[in-house]
């Protein structure tokens, strides 16, 4: 399904597994991740599927995991993609680097999958409607800048989960935390107006 000429269509990809992800740290806004060979090797099997889709440009996170990952794919692809730092994940101040679990609700809001509190957050960090207003307006943006066309976003899994409820009408408080897998894809159809 491609997008109608006057909608833009947007297909959210995580980027593949990190150096990080298989040491169980917090990432957040640090810089440090690469991706591994399985996280290389997610990108190129990706490709594939992402053909379906007529993707006419593409956008991705700044942070390296995310940049690697959309150089795979956009070269598989013949297509150029640009950074914006609006797509990097949620800022985890003072926990970045540590271990997942001291991931507890107080700081992340979560609690057995449910966003309890969308406005808690880490010392120096962001809280879950931070970045859910983040990617609220990154959407509105692309949808002005780029519309009618299918454009790739390669982020990050809560940025993911921040625009697709967006994209839903929906807010963070009381949604459930779903997984968001390495090199997963989201088809996601935009908002035709602002509503955050």
């Amino acid at each position: 399904m491609s997008s109608t000429p006057d909608h833009t269509r947007l297909i959210l990809l995580r980027h593949g597994e990190s150096t990080w992800n298989t040491t169980r740290l917090i990432q957040g806004h640090a810089d440090q991740a690469t991706l591994t060979d399985r996280g290389r090797e997610q990108a190129l099997q990706v490709v594939d599927q992402l053909r379906g889709f007529a993707i006419s440009r593409a956008v991705s996170s700044d942070l390296r995991r995310a940049r690697e990952t959309a150089a795979i794919v956009c070269r598989a692809l013949d297509i150029e993609f640009s950074l914006d730092t609006s797509l990097r994940e949620r800022n985890f101040g003072q926990i970045e680097g540590c271990s997942l679990d001291v991931a507890i609700p107080g700081l992340t809001g979560i609690e057995r999958n449910i966003v309890v509190d969308d406005g808690a957050r880490p010392e120096g960090g962001e809280s879950l409607a931070d970045v859910y207003r983040r990617g609220a307006s990154f959407v509105d943006d692309v949808v002005e800048r780029y519309r009618g066309q299918t454009v790739l976003v390669v982020t990050h899994g809560g940025v993911i989960r921040t625009i697709s409820a967006y994209c839903h009408g929906a807010t963070m408080q009381g949604r459930q935390w779903v997984a968001v897998d390495n090199c997963s894809v989201w088809p996601l159809d935009p908002p035709r107006s602002s509503s955050h």
